[in-house]
C-alpha cells in the first residue's frame, strides 16, 4: 500500500488572507489663498479599510475601519504644524468559542489582537526656527484603544498611551553644533481575569467558574524618560569630522493587582469577599496570601564618539568607539548566586523577554571610499 495514500487526511488549521484598501483626498485651502502661497496649508483625509480572513484562531474574520484627518501648515520660514488624527473601529466575525474553551478560557474572553475594539490615535509636530542658528521641535502623541464587544469580559480591555519630546539644535556656526533631546512616555492598560476551576459534573455544587467574586484585575503603569546631548564638529579639524553624543533612558513599570479576589486573598477571614460555599483563599490559618509583583525598573546609558578624517576627497578612514550599560531590577532576573543575575533562557524563547544587566565597548574602524 502506497504510504502515502494510507496517511489519515486532516484539515487545515491555519490559513490567512489580507485585504487592504486605501483612500485619500488632498486639500490646499480656499482657491485664493492656495493661489498666494500654495504651501500655506495641505488638509488630507483619507480610509483606510483592512480585511483578514483566517483559520485558527477566535475570529475568522476581523476587518479594520479606519478615517484619518491629517493638516500641515506652513506659516513662514520660522513655523511648521503637523496635525494627524486617526479613527479606527475592528469588528470581528465568525466567533469559535470552543477555539478559546480549548485552551481552557472562559468563552468571556477575547484576545486583543483579535478582539472589537475603537482607537483614536493622533499626533503633533511643531517646529520652530526663531534664527538661523537655532531650531526647535516638539512632538506629541497619544494612542486610546477600549475593547468593549458584545461578549467581550476577560482579557484587555483598556490601553493609553502618551509620549511628549522636544528635540533642539544650536548652530554657533558651519562648523560647530550642539543638541539636546528630552522625552516622556506614559504607558497603562486594564486587563481582567478569574482564578477559577474548570466546571465540575455534579449538578447544583458551587462553580467558581461561573463566580463574579473570583475576578481580578491587572492594571500597569509604565513612565519611561529619555534624554540626549551631542555635539558635532564638521571639518572644525581639516579634513576631519568629529561627533560626540550621550543618551539616556530610564523606565518604571508598575503592576496593581485589584478586584474580589485580590480583596478576599488579602482578608481570607472576611467571609463576605466571597461566595458562602467558597472555601478560604489562602490555606490553613495564612493571614494573607496575596504578595504584589514589585515595580519592574530599568535605566540605560551609551556614549559614542566618532571620528572621519578624508586622506583625499574621496578616500577617508573613520573610527568610532561606544559604550553602553544597561542596569535592571526585575523580579523575573533575580540573583541566585549574589551579583549574578539570573535569566530564564526557555522564557527568554517563548516570551522573548530575557533582560539582565550588561556593560558593552564596541569599537569600528572604517575605511571610506568615494564613487
Amino acid at each position: 500500500m502506497d504510504l502515502i495514500q494510507a496517511l489519515p487526511k486532516t484539515d487545515v488549521r491555519f490559513a490567512f488572507n489580507f485585504s487592504d484598501s486605501d483612500l485619500e483626498y488632498d486639500y490646499n485651502g480656499p482657491r485664493v489663498e492656495a493661489m498666494k502661497n500654495p504651501d500655506n496649508a495641505a488638509l488630507r483625509v483619507g480610509y483606510i479599510l483592512d480585511d483578514v480572513k483566517r483559520s485558527g484562531r477566535a475570529f475568522s474574520d476581523m476587518t479594520d475601519y479606519t478615517f484619518r484627518a491629517s493638516l500641515d501648515a506652513y506659516q513662514n520660514q520660522y513655523f511648521s504644524l503637523r496635525g494627524l488624527v486617526e479613527s479606527t473601529r475592528r469588528i470581528g466575525s465568525g466567533l469559535s468559542i470552543e477555539y478559546i474553551e480549548e485552551g481552557g478560557g472562559q468563552d468571556a474572553l477575547r484576545f486583543y489582537d483579535e478582539a472589537d475594539m475603537d482607537r483614536i490615535k493622533s499626533s503633533v509636530i511643531l517646529g520652530l526656527t526663531p534664527s538661523s542658528k537655532f531650531d526647535l521641535n516638539l512632538t506629541l502623541g497619544t494612542m486610546n484603544d477600549e475593547y468593549a464587544g458584545e461578549g467581550h469580559e476577560f482579557g484587555l480591555l483598556k490601553y493609553d498611551n502618551t509620549s511628549f519630546s522636544v528635540t533642539g539644535n544650536y548652530y554657533v556656526n558651519d562648523k560647530v553644533t550642539f543638541g539636546a533631546m528630552y522625552g516622556a512616555d506614559n504607558w497603562s492598560s486594564n486587563q481582567k481575569s478569574r482564578n477559577a476551576n474548570p466546571l465540575g459534573t455534579v449538578p447544583g455544587a458551587y462553580e467558581s467558574w461561573n463566580d463574579p467574586k473570583r475576578d481580578w484585575f491587572l492594571d500597569n503603569d509604565e513612565k519611561v524618560t529619555s534624554a540626549g546631548v551631542w555635539m558635532d564638529l564638521i571639518q572644525a579639524l581639516p579634513k576631519t569630522d568629529v561627533r560626540f553624543a550621550f543618551n539616556f533612558s530610564d523606565s518604571d513599570l508598575e503592576y496593581d493587582y485589584n478586584g474580589p479576589r485580590v480583596e478576599a486573598m488579602k482578608n481570607p477571614d472576611n467571609a463576605a469577599l466571597r461566595d458562602p460555599r467558597d472555601a478560604r483563599a489562602c490555606s490553613g490559618t495564612i493571614a494573607s496570601c496575596f504578595i504584589p509583583w514589585p515595580n519592574v525598573t530599568n535605566s540605560w546609558s551609551q556614549y559614542k564618539v566618532d571620528v572621519r578624517h578624508m586622506l583625499k576627497d574621496n578616500l577617508g578612514i573613520g573610527v568610532g568607539y561606544r559604550y553602553e550599560k544597561f542596569e535592571i531590577v526585575d523580579f523575573a532576573t533575580t540573583d541566585v548566586t549574589p551579583g549574578v543575575p539570573r535569566m530564564d533562557p526557555l522564557g527568554a524563547i517563548t516570551t522573548g523577554y530575557g533582560n539582565r544587566p550588561f556593560t558593552g565597548s564596541t569599537a569600528v574602524v572604517k575605511l571610506i571610499y568615494k564613487f
